[in-house]
């Protein structure tokens, strides 16, 4: 069984790790959100689609198709390479394979100082959405988890565990 104290800065210490969690991932969404920005201004053009596949990859406890593209554009008369779909999450991602096939054009959007910069969508990244779930997210973490804890700690230095959790309504 462990010491109040040591309880106590364990819990500290968890609590702190969840929210530098959510910190971190604030800062990689406001990331995006600026570059999101920035390419909206970007100028477009029309590309050509060389090469579209979707394959399916089988990742942690499930299977997730991702497509893989390869376009062409010209910019003053130079010819770009590209292979970006888009700079953010997407909530409707575009049949590209069929596009390829209809040898349909595509949009290209470019950073006019470098072209080599481009995506074909701009997407949609996370707002503050997540931060605002985050928070209550991080309380019932590090307070549920500690709570269930402590019970059991408190049952286990009384010593009398079924009587207990007749008066508590807890199961163990």
């Amino acid at each position: 069984m462990l010491k109040r104290k040591t309880r106590i800065i364990v819990t500290i210490i968890t609590g702190l790790v969840f929210g530098v969690m959510i910190i971190v991932q604030e800062i990689d969404n406001a990331r995006t959100r600026r570059i999101v920005a920035e390419a909206a201004e970007w100028p477009t053009t029309t590309g050509e689609l060389l090469d579209a596949q979707t394959e399916r990859i089988v990742t942690e406890r499930r299977l997730e198709e991702r497509t893989f593209v390869k376009y062409v554009f010209s910019v003053d008369g130079k010819q770009h390479k590209g292979d970006t779909i888009a700079l953010a999450p997407l909530p409707k991602k575009p049949d590209y394979v069929a596009m390829r096939k209809a040898e349909t054009p595509v949009t290209v959007h470019y950073n006019p100082k470098n072209p080599s910069e481009c995506t074909l969508e701009l997407g949609e990244p996370f707002g503050w959405t997540n931060t605002i779930m985050g928070i209550p997210l991080w309380f019932i973490l590090t307070g549920g988890v500690w709570l269930v804890l402590a019970n059991v700690w408190f049952v286990r230095k009384k010593g009398d565990e079924e009587e207990y959790a007749q008066r508590h309504w807890c199961w163990y």
